[in-house]
């Protein structure tokens, strides 16, 4: 299924929305699993719609990678970007590492 822009959209929406909560945050153990688990229910969606990777980057991460980087100082962006990468890749792997077993 390939989403519509309006789907995109709001997912890269939903996507700034956890990871600026996130910054916002104490950063304590608890806030980044909250954050996690956020961002592996909307990878999830991502997942289900079946895109290769590069569509994956193309639509959804390279977007929430630019609004994060207009948002914040590069010092604060990169961080945010490197934990949103990690929670979204994490369950990208598990869910192919799944699919091979």
């Amino acid at each position: 299924m390939t989403p519509d822009k309006r789907q995109v959209l709001e997912t890269v929406a939903r996507c700034v929305t956890v990871m600026v909560h996130y910054q916002n945050s104490s950063h304590t153990a608890k806030t980044k699993e909250l954050m996690v688990a956020e961002i592996e229910v909307i990878a999830g969606w991502v997942m289900e719609l079946e895109l290769d990777d590069s569509t994956i980057s193309k639509r959804f991460l390279e977007p929430v990678q630019a609004e994060l980087m207009e948002r914040y100082l590069p010092k604060h962006a990169l961080s945010l970007i490197d934990a949103f990468q990690a929670a979204f890749n994490g369950l990208q792997v598990a869910k192919r590492e799944k699919a091979g077993a």
